[in-house]
């Protein structure tokens, strides 16, 4: 990190994926609660510890270069986690790092009779699901940002976007009461130029519209 922001110190800041896609760090490693590296077990970490730790570490080398730049800890794979150790993370992390969250993970929504627990994604799903509202209840003060596919999502990730603007007022209503500051739009779908990125803009900023 600190190299990067040495080399390019243009960069407001960073996003990372601090939990899950491959091996981010000790915590993403596929066993149980346990953490398997030997390092973190001999400094007495758990999962969530050396996710904290991690944090820290990224924050630290890249303020080293630049100061006032912003790291944003992106916990993707935490819906694999218990609600314990999700608190726990909450607990022994730099509270002044940005906690970033998916903002539908495991919800639950009945679609033609069937019930289905969302992952990563939904559109159709207002949310917020159960990933990031215990987030939200235990990350200690730390500012909350929501992990969002504003314009089409998992469910029809081929089409270029999904005329629902009702939705995302009805997910951007949830994230002003739970104190949300920040959102990432998308990620690699879901940004094509569209009446729904017009909506999520607007819907972003204060004062939020009175009704739907």
């Amino acid at each position: 990190m600190f190299t990067l922001f040495t080399l390019v110190p243009d960069l407001a800041g960073f996003i990372g994926i601090t939990l899950g896609e491959a091996v981010a760090g000790c915590d993403s490693v596929a066993t149980k609660d346990s953490i398997a590296c030997p390092h973190c077990r001999a400094a007495g970490l758990s999962k969530p510890g050396a996710l904290a730790k991690t944090e820290r570490l990224l924050k630290r080398g890249m303020q080293r270069a630049k100061p006032d730049a912003e790291f944003i800890s992106w916990t993707y794979a935490v819906r694999g986690w218990t609600a314990e150790m999700q608190a726990e993370h909450g607990k022994v992390r730099d509270e002044t790092i940005p906690l970033m969250n998916n903002f539908e993970d495991r919800g639950t929504v009945l679609q033609l009779g069937k019930e289905r627990t969302t992952v990563d994604y939904w559109l159709s799903y207002a949310g917020p699901g159960e990933v990031f509202r215990h987030g939200a209840e235990t990350a200690n003060g730390a500012p909350l940002y929501a992990k969002l596919q504003i314009c089409a999502s998992h469910e029809l990730a081929t089409v270029p976007y999904v005329p629902v603007p009702g939705i995302l007022y009805d997910k951007y209503k949830e994230m002003h009461r739970l104190g949300v500051t920040g959102a990432v739009y998308c990620w690699f779908f879901g940004n094509y130029p569209s009446l729904m990125n017009k909506a999520a803009s607007e819907l972003g900023f204060l004062p939020f519209p009175n009704t739907k």
